[in-house]
C-alpha cells in the first residue's frame, strides 16, 4: 500500500487540537426544495436528487397533491 491513503485517524488529530470533524450533519431548511424532495422520494420512490433534477412540474404537483390529501385524511381520523 503506497502512502497513507485509507488510514483512519481519530477526530481532532489533523489540523490542530480540537478541530473535530470537517463537516456536520444538518437538516434541510424548513422551506427548501431539498426537504420536500426528501419527503417525495421517501413516499413515492427515487432519490431526493432525482426529484430535484429530473422530475418536472407535473411530477411535483401530483406528489404534493397526494401528500396534502393524505395529510387531510389523517387529520380527519
Amino acid at each position: 500500500m503506497a502512502g497513507h491513503r485509507g488510514v483512519l485517524r481519530p477526530c481532532g488529530t489533523e489540523g490542530g487540537a480540537g478541530r473535530g470533524k470537517p463537516y456536520e450533519l444538518a437538516a434541510w431548511p424548513q422551506d427548501s426544495l431539498g426537504r420536500l424532495s426528501f419527503l417525495l422520494a421517501n413516499r413515492f420512490g427515487g432519490t431526493p436528487w432525482q426529484w430535484r433534477n429530473e422530475a418536472d412540474e407535473l411530477d411535483w404537483g401530483t406528489g404534493l397533491a397526494e401528500l396534502l390529501k393524505e395529510a387531510e385524511e389523517s387529520q380527519k381520523e
